[in-house]
C-alpha cells in the first residue's frame, strides 16, 4: 500500500510538473502574440480572423493571465507540500525560493542588457509594422543595473525585462502558503471547516480580478483538501470539467468580447473566469486519469522541468532573434500567418533551448547553496550540542 502511494505521489508530481509546463508554453504564445498579432490580444485593426480567434476557447493557449494563475497555483500547491515534508527546515525553503527567484531574475535582466549592449533589440523597428502597444517605447536604462540589483531585486530588475513582474508575486504567494500551510497543520482534525473558513476570508479581502494571490491561496487549499478527496475523476466528468477550465482560461484579457463565445460574460470579471479555470485544471491534472497521461509525456515534461528558463529568457529571444526574424527580407513575400508561423516555431525552439541552459545553471547553483547551508546549519548544531 505505501509503495502503491508513493508511486502515485510521484505520478501526480509528474504531473504537475508538465501543468507547469504547458503554463510556461501559454506565456511564451500570449508574448509572441501581442507582438506580432496585437489583433488577437486587444481587438485592435486587424483580419477577422485574428478578431475571432482572440475570443474564442483556442485563445486558451495564448492567455498569458492563465499560463500565469497555473504558475501561481501550483507555487501554492508545491509549497503545502514541502512544508510537510519539511515542517521544521522553513527557513531553508523560503532562503533557496528567494535565492532561485533571485537568479531568475538576474538571468533575465542581464540577457536584455546583452541585447541592448549587442544593439540586437529590433522591438522598436516590429513595432512600427505590427501595430503594437505592448510596453510602449521600452528603453531601459542599464547603466543602473547595480543600483537596481542592489535595492528590492524583485522588484526593481522588472524595468529590464517586463515580463518578470511575477516573480514577486511567486515570491509573495509562496510566503503566504508557507503561513497557510503552518495554519492549517495546526488543524487537521477538522480540514473541510478550516478550508471553508478561510476561503470566505480570502475572497472577502481580495478584489475578484486579483488572480494572483487568490490563485497561490487555492492551490494551497487544493494541496491541502487532497488526501481527503478519495475519488478518480470519471473520464466524461474529467472531458467536461477540461473543456470548462478551457472555456474559462480562454477569457479575452485585453478586449471586451464581441462574438457569441463570451459576450454575455461580465467583462470586469476575467480574472476570476481565469482563477475557476485554473483551479479545474489543477484538479483534473491531480485527480484525472487522461490529464494526467497528457501531462507526463516528454514534452510536457520538458517544458514543465525547465519552465522556470523559458519564463526568464524568452523576453530577451523575442525583441532580438524573434523580431529579426519577422524583420528578415526572405520571409516579406509569405503570406503574414504563414510567417507568423514559422517566427512562432524558430523562437520556441531557440527559447526552449535558452530555458534549457538557464535551468542547468541554476539547478547546479541552487545544488551548491544547499549543500553550503546545510553543512552551516549541522555546524551550528554541533556547536550547539544537538549532535554528539
Amino acid at each position: 500500500m505505501d509503495v502503491q502511494n508513493q508511486k502515485e505521489s510521484i505520478a501526480r508530481v509528474k504531473a504537475v510538473d508538465g501543468l507547469r509546463g504547458l503554463a510556461a508554453l501559454m506565456v511564451v504564445l500570449n508574448h509572441l502574440i501581442v507582438v506580432f498579432l496585437p489583433a488577437v490580444y486587444w481587438g485592435s485593426e486587424g483580419s477577422t480572423v485574428e478578431l475571432f480567434l482572440g475570443e474564442t476557447p483556442l485563445n486558451f493557449f495564448l492567455n498569458g493571465d492563465s499560463g500565469v494563475g497555473i504558475f501561481l497555483a501550483i507555487t501554492g500547491y508545491g509549497t503545502y507540500k514541502v512544508m510537510q515534508k519539511n515542517a521544521d527546515r522553513i527557513t531553508k525553503c523560503v532562503l533557496l525560493r528567494y535565492i532561485k527567484l533571485l537568479i531568475l531574475t538576474i538571468v533575465g535582466a542581464i540577457s536584455v542588457i546583452i541585447v541592448e549592449k549587442a544593439r540586437i533589440n529590433y522591438y522598436g523597428e516590429v513595432k512600427i509594422l505590427t501595430g503594437t502597444i505592448w510596453l510602449g517605447d521600452f528603453s531601459p536604462a542599464i547603466d543602473n543595473f547595480l543600483v537596481m540589483l542592489k535595492y528590492k531585486p524583485l522588484y526593481n530588475l522588472t524595468v529590464y525585462n517586463p515580463t518578470l513582474w511575477t516573480m514577486k508575486y511567486i515570491f509573495s504567494g509562496s510566503m503566504m502558503s508557507v503561513i497557510l500551510s503552518a495554519l492549517i497543520n495546526k488543524k487537521r482534525h477538522n480540514k473541510v471547516a478550516v478550508a471553508g473558513i478561510m476561503a470566505i476570508c480570502f475572497f472577502t479581502i481580495l478584489n475578484f480580478n486579483e488572480i494572483c494571490y487568490m490563485a497561490c491561496f487555492m492551490g494551497t487549499c487544493l494541496a491541502f483538501m487532497e488526501d481527503e478527496i478519495h475519488i478518480r475523476i470519471k473520464w466524461y466528468w474529467e472531458l467536461v470539467l477540461g473543456l470548462v477550465a478551457i472555456y474559462l482560461c480562454g477569457y479575452p484579457t485585453g478586449k471586451i468580447p464581441m462574438f457569441c463565445f463570451y459576450k454575455y460574460l461580465p467583462s470586469n470579471k476575467y480574472g476570476f473566469y481565469h482563477l475557476i479555470g485554473v483551479c479545474i485544471l489543477l484538479l483534473i491534472t491531480l485527480k484525472g486519469k487522461y490529464m494526467k497521461t497528457i501531462m507526463k509525456t516528454w514534452i510536457a515534461q520538458f517544458l514543465g522541468n525547465n519552465a522556470m528558463g523559458i519564463y526568464a529568457i524568452h523576453f530577451s529571444i523575442i525583441i532580438s532573434f524573434s523580431s529579426y526574424m519577422y524583420l528578415l527580407n526572405i520571409l516579406k513575400n509569405y503570406h503574414i500567418v504563414t510567417k507568423v508561423i514559422l517566427v512562432f516555431l524558430l523562437s520556441i525552439l531557440v527559447i526552449c533551448l535558452g530555458g534549457y541552459c538557464v535551468s542547468r545553471l541554476i539547478k547546479k547553483d541552487i545544488i551548491y547553496i544547499e549543500k553550503v547551508y546545510s553543512k552551516l546549519i549541522i555546524e551550528t548544531d554541533e556547536k550547539k550540542g544537538y549532535i554528539e
